[in-house]
C-alpha cells in the first residue's frame, strides 16, 4: 500500500479527487526477481451525488489502506413512512 504521507485527497464542486505518488526506495544491493508493485503516480476523480455533504467527508488510513467516509446531507436522509391522522 502507499503510506499516508503519499497520498491527498480533495473535493471540489461535487467531484472527489485522490491523487498519490508511490515513491521507489532502492539500494545499490537491491535485486528483484519479480516485482509487483512500481514506482509512479495516479489521480482518480469520483463525481459525488447532491446528496453527500461534502463538508463532512473524513478519511482514515491504516495498514496500507484508505477509507473515505463520504456522509449525506441531513434532508437526504430518507424518513420512516408514517401515518397521518385524518380529523
Amino acid at each position: 500500500g502507499f503510506d499516508k504521507k503519499d497520498i491527498s485527497l480533495s473535493v471540489e464542486d461535487q467531484v472527489l479527487v485522490i491523487k498519490g505518488q508511490h515513491k521507489e526506495e532502492k539500494t545499490e544491493d537491491s535485486v528483484y526477481h519479480r516485482r509487483e508493485f512500481s514506482a509512479g503516480e495516479f489521480s482518480r476523480f469520483f463525481e459525488l451525488s447532491d446528496d453527500i455533504d461534502t463538508e463532512k467527508i473524513k478519511a482514515t488510513h491504516e495498514n496500507g489502506v484508505l477509507r473515505i467516509r463520504l456522509p449525506k446531507k441531513p434532508e437526504a436522509v430518507k424518513k420512516a413512512p408514517r401515518e397521518i391522522h385524518i380529523n
